[in-house]
């Protein structure tokens, strides 16, 4: 899985360099997800999807798992750059009232 995580002042930036959010890479977000929630007091955490263009059951799932880790280790949990076919998935499957959405990283930043 290729992604990248960097810190911006209290903000821990996580980019997803994949197209695809599906069985193959779920569990490996759900681990550095996991360890990043252990090595660092987190803030404010952003997962940057805008490089993720699908995603299946899976993929949502790793989404849920996030939104436990921001509840278990108290910090603000914010999706950006999210595929709109993903966004509407999340909103037939009622998952979108968990999550805070943005646009762009850019925007996320901005909060």
């Amino acid at each position: 899985m290729k992604f990248s995580v960097h810190k911006k002042n209290h903000t821990t930036i996580f980019n997803l360099h994949e197209a695809k959010l599906d069985a193959t890479t779920s569990s490996y977000l759900k681990a550095e997800l996991l360890v990043v929630c252990k090595e660092d007091k987190i803030q404010t955490l952003i997962l940057d999807l805008a490089d993720v263009q699908e995603s299946d059951e899976h993929g949502l799932s790793a989404l849920l798992f996030a939104e436990q880790l921001s509840l278990e280790y108290d910090f603000d949990l914010r999706l950006a750059g999210v595929n709109p076919t993903i966004v509407e998935t999340m909103q037939a499957m009622m998952m979108d009232q968990s999550f805070a959405f943005y646009d762009s990283l850019e925007e996320a930043l901005e909060e």
